[in-house]
């Protein structure tokens, strides 16, 4: 009889431990699964940024004060916009939608300096455009991310 309660007491603790060990490997399946669900949303960055030591222009008024300059951005489309891109090559990447608010125009001895602020999706960004040279073609003299 005692040997009998022996057998009974000893299988329901090797049960017990059974039990718990099961249960350890369900919660570690269950993180395991839920990691992997987590790790397949992968998340690219926004907009990637080379800063220069320097802006290339003096900062127009209109330029927010924290406002770093880029020398290229990448927009969400994938195209990229560098500085000294014509306008007229840069307004086919562009998207009309995008544009916010009114140009803000500088005189300078070149001619008019123009500032335009744009939003691509979570990016905003603005574009210092002026002419080399007095009569042509404006280009991308600044790109400032806020």
């Amino acid at each position: 009889m005692l040997q009998e309660v022996m057998v009974d007491s000893t299988r329901a603790r090797v049960g017990a431990v059974i039990e718990w060990i099961i249960a350890a490997a369900g919660f570690l399946a269950v993180v395991g699964l839920g990691s992997l669900a987590l790790q397949l949303r992968t998340v690219d960055a926004v907009t990637p940024v080379i800063v220069e030591e320097k802006p290339a222009v003096d900062a127009p008024a209109s330029v927010a004060s924290k406002a770093v300059s880029v020398p290229m951005l990448v927009l969400s489309s994938g195209a990229r916009l560098h500085v000294g891109d014509r306008l007229a090559s840069a307004s086919s990447t562009l998207k009309t939608s995008w544009q916010v608010g009114v140009d803000a125009i500088d005189r300078g001895p070149k001619g008019d300096r123009i500032t335009r602020s744009y939003v691509d999706g979570a990016t905003p960004f603005q574009l210092v455009l002026e002419s080399v040279e007095p009569g042509t073609d404006p280009q991308i003299a600044a790109i400032y991310l806020r």
